[in-house]
C-alpha cells in the first residue's frame, strides 16, 4: 500500500512494484511533466518489492523550493487505475490531498520519455486508435454492446489515449515497452474479432451483448443464420486451467502466492529451484519456469458451424466445420512454433477445419512460405483501410457460404 507522510523532518514514500495489478508507483510534477521519484532521489531501502524513500525536508528544499507536487499512481488487484495528487508545503510541513478521475488527469500531465519506449509509443499511436474506431463503426452498425472481462482489455476499448497513459506509469523501460505492446496486440485481436463477426452477420443479432473474455463461453451465437453460427474469442481445446503450463501450473501458482507472503523457503520446496529473496528476483525466476512449459491451446477466434453454449458441449460433438483465427502484429519463430502446435492439435478435434492468419502489416515470406505450407492462408496488411481488411472478410464470407446446406 502506497504511503505518502511527513514524519521528523523526512518525506517519507512507499512504493510497491507489482505491476498493474496491486502496485504502487510515484511521480514528481516539474513543469507538467511526470519524473519517477528515483530520478531524482535515491531510496534508502528495497525489500520484497517494496521501495522505501526517506527524502529530508531540508534536500527536497533546495531542489524544489516551497512545495513539491507528488502524483501517485496506484492499481488495485483488479487492474484498475486511481490516481491522487499530494501538495506538500515543504514550509508549514503540511500535505493535501486530491483524489483526480483518471480522464482529467491526462490534460494536467504527461509523461518523461526515457527512451527506448517511444518506438512502442510511436506504435500505438499509429495503430490502435483506427483499429478500436472500426471496432466502435462496427458495434454501431449492428447495435452491439461489448463487454471486455480485464482491466487492461476494457480501457484499451473505451478509452485507448487513457490506456496509453497508463503503460506510461510504470518506470522502466522494458514494463512500459510490454504494456504498450500488449495493448497493440489486444486492439488488432479485438479489430478482427469484429470483422468476424461483421463478416458473419447481415443484421443485428438477437444477443446483442458480445462477452470479450478468455472464460470457457462464447463471444456470439446466432441462430437465425443458415447455417447457424458460432463465434468464440480464445477457445482452448483443452482445459485451460490444467494445460497453459502443464501439469506444473498450479505449483508455479501456489509458489508464486507463497512468495508474496514473503514466504521463500516454502516456495523453493514447491519448485525444487533457489530463489532471491525478494519479491521481484523471485518472480524473474516464477516466469522463466511458466515460460518453458507453455503449451499452445488457445487460438485467437474460432467459428464453429453450429449452436454451442459450452466447451463441452463442442468437444462432445464437434462441429464438422470450423474456422481458426489467429490475428498477429509481428512474427517471430514462438509465433511460429505456436501456430504449427494450432495446426497439429486441432484437427484431432475438428476434422473439416480452415486456418487463417491475418496480419497487420508484410509477413517476410520466410514465416509466410512454411506457414502456407502447412496449409494456413495467410492474409497481410488487416489493418482499417488497408486491403487485407476486404480481403479478410471476403475470406471469411466464402467460407461460410460453403457450410450452407
Amino acid at each position: 500500500m502506497m504511503v505518502i507522510k511527513l514524519e521528523d523532518d523526512q518525506l517519507i514514500v512507499k512504493e510497491t512494484h507489482k505491476s498493474s495489478r496491486g502496485g504502487d508507483y510515484t511521480y514528481i510534477v516539474r513543469d507538467s511533466k511526470l519524473m519517477h521519484i528515483s530520478k531524482l532521489f535515491r531510496p534508502s531501502r528495497k525489500e520484497d518489492g517494496e521501495i522505501m524513500y526517506d527524502i529530508s525536508i531540508e534536500e527536497a528544499e533546495k531542489v524544489f523550493g516551497e512545495e513539491i507536487e507528488l502524483v501517485e499512481f496506484s492499481f488495485s488487484n483488479r487492474g484498475h487505475f486511481y490516481p491522487k495528487i499530494y501538495r506538500i508545503n515543504l514550509q508549514t510541513k503540511t500535505i493535501s490531498q486530491e483524489l483526480s478521475r483518471n480522464r482529467e488527469i491526462l490534460g494536467r500531465y504527461e509523461f518523461e520519455i526515457l527512451g527506448s519506449e517511444y518506438q512502442a509509443l510511436n506504435e500505438y499511436e499509429r495503430k490502435v486508435p483506427p483499429l478500436i474506431e472500426r471496432v466502435w463503426e462496427i458495434e454501431k452498425k449492428l447495435d452491439l454492446e461489448v463487454y471486455i472481462r480485464g482491466a487492461r482489455g476494457e480501457e484499451v476499448h473505451e478509452d485507448p489515449e487513457l490506456a496509453k497513459f497508463n503503460s506510461l506509469v510504470f518506470p522502466n523501460l522494458r514494463s512500459r515497452t510490454r504494456s504498450l505492446k500488449e495493448k497493440i496486440r489486444f486492439a488488432h485481436e479485438l479489430y478482427v474479432l469484429m470483422l468476424v463477426i461483421d463478416s458473419v452477420l447481415n443484421e443485428p443479432p438477437e444477443e446483442r451483448t458480445l462477452q470479450i473474455t478468455h472464460k470457457d463461453w462464447p463471444t456470439l451465437v446466432e441462430s437465425n443464420l443458415n447455417p447457424p453460427v458460432t463465434v468464440w474469442y480464445q477457445f482452448s481445446i483443452e482445459d485451460w486451467t490444467k494445460v497453459v503450463w502443464g501439469c506444473f501450473w498450479l505449483v508455479i501458482d501456489e509458489a508464486a502466492n507463497r512468495i508474496a507472503h514473503g514466504q521463500y523457503e516454502e516456495a523453493e520446496k514447491l519448485i525444487g529451484v533457489k530463489l532471491p529473496r525478494n519479491y521481484a528476483g523471485a518472480m524473474k525466476v516464477i516466469a522463466s519456469l511458466r515460460s518453458s512449459k507453455r503449451i499452445y491451446v488457445k487460438p485467437d477466434i474460432m467459428v464453429f458451424k453450429g449452436e454451442y453454449r459450452s466447451r463441452g458441449n463442442i468437444l462432445e460433438n464437434p462441429p464438422d466445420k470450423a474456422v481458426l483465427i489467429d490475428a498477429k502484429v509481428e512474427m517471430t519463430q514462438s509465433d511460429l512454433k505456436q501456430l504449427l502446435e494450432y495446426r497439429a492439435k486441432f484437427p484431432q478435434t475438428f476434422g473439416n477445419i480452415e486456418f487463417i492468419v491475418a496480419a497487420i502489416e508484410k509477413m517476410s515470406a520466410h514465416y509466410k512460405h512454411k506457414l502456407e505450407r502447412e496449409g494456413y492462408t495467410v492474409i497481410e496488411l488487416v489493418f482499417p483501410n488497408k486491403p487485407g481488411e476486404n480481403e479478410f472478410q471476403e475470406a471469411i464470407r466464402k467460407v461460410i457460404e460453403t457450410w450452407k446446406e
